[in-house]
């Protein structure tokens, strides 16, 4: 850490309230703030706490709300009024179109944002940003430039343009569904969001004197009175480096691939007596790893519908992700050791050979692969998928359900053109998809009694609170 700036009084305010509540008040506030726990309920755990002897200042503020209990309506509203929220960004209100559920009417309305931008700079105060470097001997990823990239070279262009790519399948009748693909550049004029606003002035590292819409700040006093300044002022200036993104197509195709593998052991004799030989195996040869998780379970209905063999797609089911990777090494060894010789049988060789080296690229390379491993990686995966193409070109030719060909197989093959220059492990968000599923939940619990438009404010007022406890202690 560097030296420690001179915090704003609002922040310092903030972290000293976070630190001085007891273990047992910064657990019940929490709780609150991550909507596992409603305020009354806070309250009443804290009187209990009170009445068994627990002395303590702030439970005893908390044991105090809503006059005690007896006006159990008024304890979310005492609540804000007691916790601090000055280390998080405060919201900015932006106006966008909204849908009135009730009369399916447009409408305009308000919701929080808080600006990446805000962000930042409330980092740059804790000297967090030094700690967003990557912890290797790579002076490159430091560049504004990457090396082996192929605009790094002569007469590249002088401007990126940064496209959003965006395919989904939505069905339009009962056995089908269209599949539809869009893009549209980032930073297009149509494409003038608050976000985006606040992104490309960290990129410029100084606030805007306008907003998106090129009109006056006036309606944002506190942005407009940092116009013109810089947002970052020891140097750091923040770039689109690499979008993020959960695999679902590539970790979808796998589900696929060891699907399939496992089914095809199935038929060599007997299926249950197979099935069971299966789990043996897999329980015997499956190790918890960064990889993934080892299986506590297994039933044929993971793997497909007992009842529809015939017409049903062999797909690993109810497994979660870091399970299905966990498979990759089993799956190899399994086609390895009791596996044949015949054609199917070498390409499913091939299949979990080349997979498992991906995985073993994606766990072991830096976040800017070699030149090497790069290529190594691209090779890896295209002759996986290729094999798992001969696969399904066969089962079709055999009338059989087999090796589905998906959508989501050809969306892998982008993926290994992005290793060659950028590990995907480094920009995958199987955090963040656990992040969206925590604040839907958060979401939830503010929608009780209060119409769905205003549901924003008060997640964004709860969310304030679970952040600065977080933050406080880490800074």
């Amino acid at each position: 850490m560097g030296k420690r700036k001179l915090l704003p009084d609002p922040i310092a305010h903030a972290i000293a309230w976070a630190r001085s509540l007891s273990p047992f008040a910064h657990t019940l506030l929490r709780k609150w703030a991550w909507g596992k726990l409603s305020a009354p309920d806070l309250q009443e755990l804290a009187v209990a706490a009170e009445q068994s002897g627990l002395q303590d200042e702030t439970t005893e503020e908390l044991a105090a709300l809503g006059a005690r209990g007896r006006a159990s309506q008024n304890v979310q509203r005492d609540l804000v009024r007691k916790v601090q929220t000055g280390l998080v960004p405060s919201s900015t209100a932006v106006t966008i179109p909204r849908l009135d559920p009730k009369s399916k009417a447009d409408d305009i309305g308000q919701v929080p944002v808080k600006l990446p931008s805000q962000w930042m700079q409330l980092l740059e105060a804790f000297d967090i940003p030094v700690h967003f470097r990557y912890p290797g001997e790579h002076q490159e990823f430091l560049e504004p430039r990457l090396q082996n990239h192929p605009m790094f070279r002569k007469n590249w262009k002088e401007k990126c343009i940064s496209l959003l790519f965006h395919s989904d399948g939505a069905a339009f009748q009962n056995n089908d569904s269209l599949v539809t693909c869009s893009f549209r550049g980032l930073l297009s004029s149509q494409a003038g969001t608050w976000i985006v606003w606040s992104l490309e002035a960290l990129f410029h590292n100084r606030w805007p004197s306008e907003d998106p819409e090129g009109k006056s700040l006036q309606a944002h006093p506190a942005l407009e009175s940092l116009a013109g300044k810089p947002i970052l002022k020891d140097g750091f200036f923040a770039i689109l480096y690499g979008y993020m993104g959960d695999m679902e197509e590539f970790q979808n195709n796998l589900a696929h691939i060891i699907g399939n593998v496992f089914y095809a052991f199935l038929l060599i004799g007997n299926r249950q007596r197979q099935f069971r030989r299966l789990w043996n195996f897999i329980q015997s040869h499956q190790r918890e790893s960064d990889h993934g998780k080892p299986l506590s379970s297994f039933a044929m209905t993971n793997l497909t519908n007992p009842k529809a063999l015939s017409t049903t797609y062999p797909c690993l089911q109810h497994v979660k992700a870091a399970q299905v990777r966990c498979l990759v090494p089993v799956a190899r060894l399994l086609v390895e050791q009791l596996f044949g010789d015949s054609e199917q049988d070498r390409h499913m060789k091939a299949v979990m050979k080349f997979l498992d080296q991906f995985y073993d690229f994606l766990y072991t390379a830096a976040i800017i692969p070699s030149g090497s491993e790069g290529m190594k990686a691209f090779t890896s995966l295209n002759r996986a998928l290729q094999s798992y193409q001969w696969l399904a070109a066969q089962a079709v030719a055999d009338g059989k359900c087999l090796w589905s060909m998906v959508p989501k197989h050809h969306y892998s093959a982008e993926l290994a053109g992005q290793a060659r220059f950028l590990n995907p492990r480094f920009v995958w968000c199987y955090g963040s998809e656990d992040y969206v599923g925590t604040i839907a939940d958060l979401g939830s619990t503010c929608l009780r009694g209060s119409p769905t438009f205003h549901m924003p404010f008060g997640m964004a007022e709860k969310l304030e609170v679970a952040m600065t406890l977080d933050l406080a202690l880490r800074v």
